[in-house]
């Protein structure tokens, strides 16, 4: 398999690819009768009035702002591993996924008013957090895997 240099495409790509199965997750459980709010209506709420979130336009922005989110973890994930060594990389991962857990859902969705009916359900918060954890164990599995750790500038090489 090729493996990446590059901390940014690492990152970007397995950000989205955790995004993809955290939707795909999501996805199922929504169908098998679970209810809570989907993390692409939250997505969507960043940039949208809740009274077009479940709309088909701002569905799809949804998803596309949580793919973005989900890029901008594994970027940082990425990071964070490139700068402390491969070691214990799940661990890395959950520790950067439950700070974003922390900031976004108990910080930022408070101060901007994102999605405040969250607040109010226990079930959407605790998905939150699962999906904050897939997002992180699973970026970081793929950066330990696809990522080429050497420490050169790309200048260098």
């Amino acid at each position: 398999m090729k493996k990446y240099n590059d901390t940014i495409t690492i990152g970007t790509i397995s950000g989205i690819i955790a995004a993809i199965v955290m939707t795909l997750m999501d996805w199922i459980l929504l169908l098998s009768g679970i209810q809570f709010t989907p993390p692409w209506v939250v997505a969507g709420n960043i940039l949208l009035n809740t009274d077009v979130l479940y709309t088909p336009a701002g569905i799809l922005i949804g998803y596309i702002v949580q793919f973005l989110l989900g890029s901008g973890l594994g970027v940082i994930v990425t990071i964070v591993i490139r700068l402390t060594g491969k070691d214990y990389y799940l661990i890395k991962g959950l520790g950067v996924s439950s700070l974003f857990y922390i900031g976004n859902t108990g910080i930022m969705q408070t101060l901007v008013n994102i999605a405040p009916w969250m607040r109010s359900e226990i079930s959407s918060t605790l998905m939150a957090l699962i999906n904050f954890i897939v997002l992180g164990v699973l970026s970081s599995l793929i950066i330990a895997k696809y990522y080429e750790f050497n420490n050169k500038p790309n200048s260098q090489r």
